[in-house]
């Protein structure tokens, strides 16, 4: 067999009141081993050891689980639990009763019994570190046992990890609590705290500060002013007023509009070009002087009225016409001729000397 590991159990007690029977067990020392020979086996080995009273102490830890010597319970028990021995598979291998605490005969006694028939190599024990030294110190009294000391302990890892759990940690003790940290401290508050000074008075923040006062209004500043609002801005008045904006140009009105200068106006276009008036037009040029029509055409002057021709000359009157010369005259026609008179009429000759009778024949 490899392993075989011992424990024992104190919580299937049995009261001295509790009735039982006398009549002998149909297996007794099958699995249970006889009362008698475990109290003769406590006997021989107390009757070896120097009687040392307390608990064990392996390490910094102190342990209850297993002792040299243990009192029998004050209670009213008759039994205080069994001691159970099994296999690394958890088979049961043999038992016994125990009367007083756990001490180290119980275990010596099942691993003797077992050693001879089970030839086990590793003996599995939670306090096999305190239990070893006195197996050995035993069996340099007692030669019988000496062949349990060629088994190896065997110790279970949660003991020792246990090895350096004081009792103060078995006590639900923190270290933190062994190494007189205040539980306080151990939550994270601070001496501060821990006095009653809150996080304010700590930081140096003043009673106003603490109320939620901030410093501008500890010093009187309107919560305008906090904010960076403008004595302007809180009358009401825009930045486009403090800058000295008026409504019009805020509102994206023009100074040409504001001034009630028309669009048109604006750009550039005279009256005359909204009212459809032609360049010509708007520099006063006539319809007449736009045609090339000159002011004397204008004012019905003819071509030659503008040359100085005058109007007898226009109606193809000649000078001598005009000046009352008859054609007769113009043209070398003295008055008598354009009348009708002969030359001889002109130069006083009578009608019977121009028709050639002779004074003679006028005389008759």
């Amino acid at each position: 067999m490899l392993a075989i590991a011992v424990d024992g159990n104190r919580k299937h007690y049995r009261f001295k009141k509790s009735r039982g029977t006398y009549e002998p067990s149909l297996f007794d020392g099958l699995f249970i081993a006889q009362d008698r020979k475990v109290s003769a086996f406590v006997d021989k080995i107390r009757s070896q050891m120097t009687i040392k009273s307390g608990p064990d102490v392996c390490g910094p830890a102190t342990f209850t689980a297993c002792r040299e010597t243990s009192h029998k319970s004050r209670a009213k028990v008759d039994e205080e639990g069994p001691q159970i021995a099994v296999c690394r598979h958890g088979i049961l291998l043999q038992g016994l009763n125990h009367y007083r605490g756990e001490i180290y005969a119980y275990p010596m006694f099942l691993q003797k019994e077992l050693a001879e028939v089970a030839k086990a190599t590793f003996f599995c024990m939670d306090v096999a570190c305190r239990y070893w030294p006195y197996l050995e110190k035993m069996a340099a009294k007692l030669p019988e046992l000496q062949p349990l000391t060629e088994m190896k302990p065997f110790l279970s890892v949660m003991h020792a990890k246990a090895h350096t759990v004081s009792p103060e940690e078995r006590a639900g003790v923190s270290p933190e609590e062994r190494a007189g940290v205040s539980p306080e401290e151990r939550a994270g508050v601070r001496p501060e705290e821990r006095a009653g000074v809150r996080p304010e008075e700590r930081a140096g923040v003043r009673p106003e500060e603490r109320a939620g006062v901030s410093p501008e209004e500890r010093a009187g500043v309107r919560p305008e002013e906090r904010a960076g609002v403008s004595p302007e801005e809180r009358a009401g008045v825009s930045p486009e007023e403090r800058a000295g904006v008026r409504p019009e140009e805020r509102a994206g009105v023009r100074p040409e509009e504001r001034a009630g200068v028309r669009p048109e106006e604006r750009a550039g276009v005279s009256p005359e070009e909204r009212a459809g008036v032609r360049p010509e037009e708007r520099a006063g040029v006539s319809p007449e002087e736009r045609a090339g029509v000159s002011p004397e055409e204008r004012a019905g002057v003819s071509p030659e009225e503008r040359a100085g021709v005058r109007p007898e000359e226009r109606a193809g009157v000649s000078p001598e016409e005009r000046a009352g010369v008859s054609p007769e005259e113009r043209a070398g026609v003295s008055p008598e001729e354009s009348a009708g008179v002969s030359l001889e009429e002109r130069a006083g000759v009578r009608p019977e000397e121009r028709a050639g009778v002779s004074p003679e024949e006028r005389a008759g």
